[in-house]
């Protein structure tokens, strides 16, 4: 898929890097947690193919195929009552969202780009990247068939991003091995003649093409937990760096809404155990001071994966393991974050079907 950048490492970790520099940032916060709506709407949405940047790997955990597609949802409404029109997609990854009874006419053609990681990418048609060889999905290739036609989706994700990651690039040693300041996993950054950090491709690509009246879908916080070298991002930069994302793409005119990352699949018993919970809180905390709309996909997914289970969630809803989906789980997460959009009927709710 486009999005990539030469830098680029996939899913699975990059190799170990060497230590330079100073060192990078620790600490924690925390904000509130959300609240559940009653009454949330669903619905489910349809397949298309995209791409993995060209390093990307195997996640590890070992498993079994199956079909990805088999049974209806719980959760979902009856009959499985997705959006079935076709939709396009077209060399530069931008799809536009199904046309027919939901066009409005009233409405001006938007983009909504996607700025996330592995669980949001695109991947291509049969691939087999998943554990024992199942097939993928994020769920950013299955948000266009929720939106009237005037959207468009550019999915620019990439898998093993954090958000530091996903803006800036990092140097390598002779070896290709990913460089960090320190053991924690702080990046090196490379920086250009003037001391400033140099974007990715897909970061100058969203700078470039994002226009006003745009929408940018933010979504990370799976690896920034993580002390991989070059993926760790402490929670006090983590709000930073959204911040900064959503002051720049403010400048073009653009509206930033931060998607909370959904919850690996772990369990205690069985009740999830969401360690991702304090970087969404970082997140929400992050929305309040900048006052950007956030989806609480964190809170839904953890209500939605207490509610079928960690047995129905391995083999139908991930492709095993505890990261990353098979299509019926893409799809999931969809429905989940554009329930959140309606509810809060912000101004990208007006392009829901």
């Amino acid at each position: 898929m486009s999005g990539t950048d030469n830098g680029s490492g996939g899913q699975g970790s990059p190799g170990a890097g060497g230590t330079t520099g100073g060192t990078g940032s620790g600490g924690t916060t925390g904000g509130a947690g959300g609240t559940a709506d009653a009454g949330r709407p669903t619905g489910t949405g349809g397949q298309t193919g995209g791409g993995l940047d060209a390093g990307s790997n195997t996640p590890p955990d070992a498993a079994a195929p199956r079909d990805p597609d088999a049974g209806t949802l719980p959760g979902s409404d009856a009959g499985d009552a997705r959006p079935t029109d076709a939709r396009s997609a077209d060399a530069a990854d931008t799809r536009t969202a199904d046309t027919g009874a939901g066009a409005d006419a009233g409405l001006p053609p938007i983009t909504i780009w996607l700025a996330g990681d592995s669980t949001v990418q695109d991947y291509p048609a049969g691939n087999v990247e998943g554990n024992g060889g199942t097939s993928l999905e994020g769920w950013g290739q299955e948000l266009a068939p929720f939106f009237k036609t005037q959207v468009v989706v550019s999915n620019q994700a990439i898998g093993g991003r954090s958000v530091a990651f996903f803006m800036w690039a990092v140097q390598r040693d002779a070896a290709g091995n990913y460089l960090c300041v320190d053991t924690q996993g702080n990046p090196n950054y490379q920086l250009d003649a003037a001391g400033n950090r140099v974007d990715t491709s897909q970061w100058a690509r969203i700078k470039a093409g994002i226009k006003p009246g745009d929408f940018l879908l933010i979504q990370f916080g799976t690896n920034d937990e993580t002390h991989t070298c070059p993926r760790f991002v402490s929670l006090p930069d983590f709000e930073t760096d959204l911040g900064i994302m959503a002051d720049t793409v403010r400048a073009r005119g653009a509206t930033p809404i931060f998607v909370t990352p959904m919850s690996h699949r772990t369990f205690t018993g069985t009740t999830i155990n969401n360690t991702l919970l304090p970087y969404a809180n970082a997140m929400k905390a992050e929305a309040t001071l900048k006052t950007v709309e956030v989806e609480d996909l964190n809170l839904r997914s953890v209500e939605y994966f207490n509610m079928v289970g960690n047995t129905f969630l391995a083999t139908n809803i991930f492709d095993t393991g505890t990261t990353h989906f098979i299509k019926a789980g893409a799809v999931k997460m969809a429905e989940l974050i554009t329930g959140e959009i309606r509810v809060h009927r912000g101004p990208l709710a007006a392009y829901l079907k």
